[in-house]
C-alpha cells in the first residue's frame, strides 16, 4: 500500500506559479493542513506518472485514475471553452501536479497547476487562503486561473515562446533567480512533455 499525502509532497519541488525566490509559507495553511486526511492508494489503482514520463516514450493515457483522467477531460474542455493551446495547458498540469486536483504545498500553491495564494490569490478575487483553497481544488476553476496567468505573463517579451513556462515556474524576472537552473529544467520538462502529449494525442486539440 502506497501513501499520498494530499497536502505538501515531492510534486511540488517541481515548481508553481509564482516567482520561486518569494515564496512564503502561510499561516493559514496549518489550519487547512489539519483538515486534510492522508489516502491509501492501491499500486495497482495509480501509477507514478513521474517514472512513466520519465522511462515510456509515449505519454500513457491509460494508466491514469479515473480522477486524473476526470480532471484532463477538465483541462481539454477548458481549453476549448477559453481558446488556449490543450497541449501546452496539459504539460503544466503534468509538470505540477501529475493531474491530481486535490493538493496544496507549503507555500500556498493549490490545486490541478498549483496557482499561487500569494501572487495571486488577490488578483484573482479571493479573501483569504480557505476561500482559495476551495476555489482551487475545482479543477475547472483552477484551469481558468491558469490560463488567466498565462495570458498575462505572454504580454510580456521576456516570456515569449518556450519561455513563458519559465515565467510560470519563477516569474518575469526568472532569469536573474538564484534557482534558474530548475527553472530552465522546469522549462525544458514542460516542453518534452507537450512535444509528447500532442504526438500520441493529436485528437484533443480537435
Amino acid at each position: 500500500m502506497r501513501y499520498y499525502l494530499i497536502a505538501a509532497s515531492t510534486l511540488f519541488m517541481l515548481g508553481s506559479s509564482c516567482p520561486d525566490d518569494s515564496k512564503r509559507k502561510l499561516p493559514e495553511y496549518d489550519m487547512i493542513r489539519d483538515s486534510i486526511r492522508i489516502e491509501p492508494r492501491d499500486n495497482a489503482g495509480i501509477v507514478d506518472l513521474l517514472e512513466v514520463h520519465s522511462y515510456q516514450t509515449t505519454f500513457i493515457k491509460d494508466r491514469l485514475s479515473s480522477s486524473q483522467t476526470d480532471n484532463v477531460l477538465e483541462v481539454i474542455s477548458a481549453a476549448k471553452i477559453h481558446k488556449y493551446d490543450v497541449y501546452d495547458l496539459l504539460a503544466i498540469a503534468f509538470k505540477e501536479s501529475s493531474f491530481h486536483s486535490d493538493i496544496i504545498s507549503d507555500t500556498g500553491d493549490v490545486g490541478l497547476f498549483q496557482v499561487n495564494y500569494y501572487w495571486w490569490g488577490k488578483k484573482l478575487g479571493y479573501k483569504n487562503f480557505k476561500e482559495f483553497y476551495q476555489g482551487n481544488i475545482d479543477p475547472k476553476k483552477n484551469t481558468k486561473h491558469a490560463i488567466d496567468i498565462l495570458r498575462i505573463f505572454s504580454s510580456s517579451p521576456r516570456c515569449k515562446g518556450n519561455n513563458l513556462f519559465a515565467c510560470y515556474n519563477g516569474g518575469r524576472g526568472w532569469k536573474k533567480s538564484k534557482n534558474v537552473l530548475n527553472i530552465t529544467r522546469y522549462r525544458e520538462g514542460v516542453v518534452k512533455t507537450r512535444n509528447r502529449i500532442k504526438r500520441s494525442y493529436p485528437e484533443w486539440a480537435k
